[in-house]
């Protein structure tokens, strides 16, 4: 699924029941909405993401995003969360309390640009493996 909207930068609302797709067996969600600069609301909650290794830049560049669910995100086989939220300038809540990042080798820029995000639960982050973090939460 890697890049699969991406730089769709006139898309507004997805008139699909995208919750609907069978996700079980995707390991790359890279750059899957990058640069969707005018997309509002995105609710992927029922997205199985076990097997998932790479979910970089998947939100990048989506200013206009104010409204993302990824609250059932499972995300133990993660290795790359880098610019995974970068300049998701407009969200003010993200729940990522449940992230499991024991594996993931890349948080770089993972925040950056994320102004109004007021509080971020990362109580259960484990770097243990992470080699770059530069400018995680710039």
């Amino acid at each position: 699924m890697s890049g699969m909207f991406e730089s769709c930068y006139n898309l507004v609302n997805l008139n699909i029941d995208i919750n609907r797709f069978i996700t079980s067996n995707v390991e790359d969600m890279s750059s899957m909405f990058k640069d969707c600069s005018s997309l509002k609301n995105l609710t992927i909650s029922k997205f199985d993401t076990s097997k998932v290794v790479n979910m970089s830049g998947m939100f990048s560049g989506c200013i206009g995003l104010t409204s993302l669910d990824i609250s059932s995100f499972r995300t133990s086989k993660v290795k790359d969360m880098s610019s995974m939220f970068t300049y998701c300038s407009s969200v003010n809540t993200l729940d990522i309390s449940q992230f499991e990042t024991s594996e993931v080798i890349n948080m770089e820029t993972m925040f950056y640009q994320c102004k109004l995000i007021k509080s971020l639960n990362i109580s259960k982050f484990n770097t243990g493996k992470v080699t770059n973090m530069n400018n995680m939460f710039s």
